[in-house]
């Protein structure tokens, strides 16, 4: 009698359960370090609208300059009338306009 036991087919058997639990313990553990650490589901958050001032930081010349704009855009003024507007308020339109 051999001084090991051979155990047949129950120990190769036995074995290869063994293994297989084995590997899938090593991937869960992956699985678990990379979600816990790395790439884990993340929350994404809302869009944030574009920062804009708030009407008392803007100045008086910005807001008379889109009134003008608004009302030539609205057909409430002609163009010499939105020019002179423009050319009063220091805020003349590029070249050829």
């Amino acid at each position: 009698m051999p001084w090991y036991w051979d155990g047949g087919w129950w120990g190769g058997g036995i074995m290869m359960i063994g293994m297989v639990i084995f590997w899938v313990a090593v991937v869960v553990l992956i699985v678990w370090a990379i979600r816990t650490w790395g790439g884990g589901a993340r929350q994404v958050a809302a869009p944030t609208p574009p920062l804009q001032a708030p009407p008392s930081q803007r100045t008086v010349a910005e807001d008379a300059v889109s009134v003008v704009k608004r009302r030539y855009a609205a057909g409430e003024i002609d163009r010499d009338e939105y020019l002179q507007k423009l050319s009063d308020l220091g805020a003349l339109p590029p070249a050829g306009a």
